[in-house]
Parts: structure tokens; C-alpha cells; sequence
């Protein structure tokens, strides 16, 4: 063995015998790209759920009046300038009223239907917009958009 060899390259050769120390070494290098490569991917999801931004008053009110809230395919909430909200869940429409209130997005829904009335937490990253209880993590998501006539 020769005296420039390493501890972790003369264990390896004993360890592997006669074996290829190319094959070892190009498995280790896959294994650490890998690794490298999830690591990167988990903090770019980090990053871009950091850059979500709770929304006050004033930028719920002019990101919501005349706009819908979509999953933009079962459900839509369109928010009218009258302060109505109109929703629709699968063609079951349910019409109450919202406003804005100490920079929560407020919805009030008639006792009896379908729809929870409550305050919310606005948080937008670009289209995607979700709505949080107080101090929730997550909540309802969806894309704001301009209403789809005939929708």
C-alpha cells in the first residue's frame, strides 16, 4: 500500500477487496449529488413559501373588489363592488356580504347555507392568494383572476 493513500481509501480497499474503487468512487459521488441536489431542493420550497406577504386593508380591498378567488376548477368566490360575495361550489351558488376589517378579509354567509362566515388572514404570493385564521400556518388557497363570464 503506498504511504500517500489515505485512512479512508486504504479501509475501502480492504473493505471492498479486488473490487473497482472507480465503481465505489462513482457511487459516492451520485450519492453526494443527491444529497446536494434535495438539500437545494428543500430550500427553494423554503424560499418561496417566505415570500408570501400578509396583505392589510387597503391591499385586500384593491386586490379583492371586482376579482374571484378560485381553485379554477370546483369553487369561486367572486368579491362585486357592492360588497357582495357570490359563491360558487360545483353550480350551488350562496350570496353574502364581506368587507375589511383591522386588515382581515370578513365574510358573512346567511345562517343556514353551506358557507362559513368568519375573518381571515390575507396572504399573497403573486396569483395565489390564501386565506389564514389568525395565527394558522395554512388555510384556503386559490388564484384571484378577473371572473369568467358564464362561469
Amino acid at each position: 500500500m503506498k504511504r500517500s493513500e489515505g485512512l479512508f481509501v486504504r479501509h475501502t480497499k480492504e473493505c471492498v477487496g479486488r473490487a473497482d474503487l472507480g465503481l465505489v468512487a462513482r457511487r459516492l459521488t451520485v450519492g453526494i449529488i443527491i444529497s446536494v441536489g434535495l438539500l437545494l431542493s428543500n430550500v427553494s420550497n423554503v424560499m418561496a413559501a417566505d415570500k408570501a406577504q400578509k396583505l392589510t386593508g387597503a391591499q385586500i380591498i384593491a386586490s379583492f373588489t371586482g376579482k374571484e378567488l378560485t381553485d379554477e376548477a370546483h369553487w369561486g368566490e367572486v368579491y362585486r363592488k357592492d360588497a357582495k360575495v357570490i359563491t360558487d361550489f360545483e353550480g350551488h351558488k350562496t350570496v353574502g356580504a364581506w368587507h375589511v376589517k383591522a386588515d382581515k378579509l370578513c365574510l358573512n354567509f346567511p345562517k343556514g347555507s353551506n358557507e362559513i362566515s368568519g375573518c381571515y388572514e390575507v396572504w399573497r404570493n403573486g396569483r395565489t392568494v390564501e386565506l389564514r385564521e389568525t395565527g394558522q400556518v395554512s388555510g384556503l388557497e386559490g388564484v384571484l383572476r378577473r371572473p369568467v363570464k358564464g362561469e
